[in-house]
């Protein structure tokens, strides 16, 4: 590939995408202020180098991937970040998930010099990063986007431009609401599936939830149940039975739940209403 390609954050999801950009056959370089994560970017085969600056120096397209708004201000105004460097052939996609006004203030600090800042958040997890499973949102300067847009294959599967700088991160806003929306309604109608699986084991039987709410709500080693509504029989043979009391329904559900997990949501037990805790993982959900 022709392309020289800049990577400022090797976390997580940075060094998800840097690897791909190697295995795809750009050139890399990368920096991150944690020695191990050069270290590791430089045993995949990528150039290391040592500020953001010396990034965009080198880079026909700069990304970057960071924890904090704090973290870009560094990144961009530093002494030896990329507003000194002063590339403006080399736009720069900022792919972190972060207020859009700490954006839009290191959006002008670059324009200041001549370097363009697209907002592209990324819709996926670091695991769904490793396999390029991954949507990005453009926004900003059209002509930078389409430009930026040659290297998207790299490291994702679909990208969407979506006009003026800012509606990327308000695209990812909407579907960090829709993903955590569909993983409550779920995690609550599984449950209500523990205490009254009679009522809707016909309707549910065949049923499967999308992949991403499989691993959240995988099984315990050990445990009777799996992945999924499958509800051709009940899990611990839990019925529907009201003279159960609220508190001993409650037990069972909580007993067939993994213990990692912080959604909370009210079942009907019994004749009454009872908070019921379903502990399915539902963390790496950006």
């Amino acid at each position: 590939m022709s392309k020289h390609i800049g990577v400022v954050g090797l976390g997580i999801m940075g060094s998800a995408i840097s690897g791909n950009f190697l295995k795809a056959g750009y050139a890399v370089t990368g920096y991150d202020i944690t020695a191990e994560r050069r270290d590791e970017l430089a045993g995949k085969g990528g150039a290391v180098a040592g500020s953001p600056g010396e990034v965009a120096a080198r880079a026909d397209i700069v990304l970057t991937s960071l924890p904090s708004s704090a973290a870009l201000d560094q990144v961009v105004s530093a002494d030896d970040g990329i507003a000194a460097a002063a590339n403006g052939a080399a736009p720069v996609m900022e792919c972190s998930t972060l207020p859009i006004e700490d954006k839009l203030r290191n959006r002008d600090k670059l324009a200041a010099v001549g370097v363009t800042l697209l907002d592209t958040p990324l819709s996926g997890t670091g695991a769904q990063a490793v396999n390029k499973d991954l949507a990005v949102y453009l926004s900003g300067d059209e002509g930078a986007a389409n430009a930026c847009v040659e290297i998207v294959e790299g490291f994702a599967r679909a990208h969407y431009y979506v006009g003026e700088f800012g509606n990327g991160s308000k695209m990812k806003y909407v579907a960090n609401h829709l993903v955590a929306i569909h993983n409550i309604a779920a995690a609550a109608l599984r449950a209500i599936c523990f205490c009254a699986p009679s009522r809707i084991a016909g309707s549910l039987a065949s049923w499967r939830p999308s992949s991403r709410f499989a691993r959240a709500t995988s099984s315990r080693k050990g445990s009777t149940r799996h992945s999924g509504f499958a509800l051709s029989g009940s899990a611990r043979n839990i019925t529907h039975d009201r003279s159960r009391t609220p508190s001993s329904c409650k037990k069972d559900c909580d007993d067939a739940f993994a213990p990692s997990d912080s959604v909370v949501f009210r079942a009907r037990c019994g004749r009454r209403s009872q908070a019921v805790f379903a502990r399915g993982d539902a963390r790496g959900l950006e």
